[in-house]
């Protein structure tokens, strides 16, 4: 038996074939997918949208970059300040930050002494803060030292700006806010922090620590460990300035904050 042969009309035939095969299970499909999307016809459940946790919306280094106002801080709690020696009986970084702090002028002074903090009225300012706005000054003190390279970061120089106010990570100068004088920029730092980040209705806040504070206020996760040890620092010359007779020791204060 000879092999059959394929004549241009048999290929042709083929191919008319294969060409409906293909249109049939196209309309085949089509109708199945209609049938099967017509609003009488149960559909698959659609998968639920996965719970995400609540992400604190922050920025990094010195508070929020956008905001160009402060959130009108609650009225401060006044309660008994702490007194040197019942600051340096709690660990700084469980201090509640809205509690006072009695420390005196001639402290903030000497701690600063021999750095541009020391002038322009720096340390009243922070003192008139923590009396405005309740934040502690000790803590407010070792943010702007902290920020600030000791008031002489460019920021500092060139802008009046000791708190890192608005600036980011990226261009930080050019992000930075500018102040008329540095103690305008104090007093708008604690007014921020005791808005935005110390009453619980504000757009930062996480709690009353240090590490409250800094889960937003900066990138660097040791930011909170580092004004601590600033913190620290100002206690150490509030205590010598106390045994050397400068200023009058004071007991009390020591209880929870």
């Amino acid at each position: 038996m000879s092999p059959m042969r394929w004549t241009p009309g048999r290929q042709v035939a083929l191919c008319l074939l294969t060409l409906l095969a293909i249109v049939l299970l196209t309309a085949v499909g089509r109708a199945l997918l209609e049938s099967a999307q017509s609003p009488g016809s149960p559909r698959p459940p659609t998968p639920p949208a996965p719970t995400l946790a609540p992400r604190a919306e922050c920025t990094v280094a010195g508070g929020p970059v956008l905001a160009t106002k402060a959130s009108p801080p609650a009225p401060p709690t006044r309660r008994p300040p702490l007194t040197a020696r019942g600051a340096r009986a709690l660990d700084p970084a469980t201090w509640d930050l809205r509690r006072p702090v009695a420390v005196p002028l001639v402290v903030l002074r000497a701690w600063f002494h021999g750095t541009p903090l020391a002038q322009d009225g720096i340390p009243e300012a922070i003192l008139a803060a923590q009396e405005e706005y309740g934040v502690n000054a000790l803590v407010l003190a070792a943010i702007i030292i902290h920020e600030s390279g000791w008031g002489r970061s460019r920021l500092a120089r060139e802008k009046c700006n000791l708190s890192g106010y608005g600036a980011g990570d990226l261009d930080p100068y050019r992000r930075g806010r500018s102040f008329a004088n540095p103690a305008a920029c104090v007093d708008a730092t604690a007014q921020l922090l005791a808005g935005d980040y110390l009453t619980p209705a504000g757009r930062y806040y996480h709690g009353v620590t240090l590490a409250a504070v800094g889960v937003c206020y900066a990138s660097n996760p040791r930011w909170a460990a580092g004004v601590d040890e600033l913190v620290r620092e100002g206690l150490a010359v509030w205590a010598a300035l106390e045994a050397g007779g400068v200023v009058a020791a004071a007991g009390g204060g020591g209880e929870a904050a």
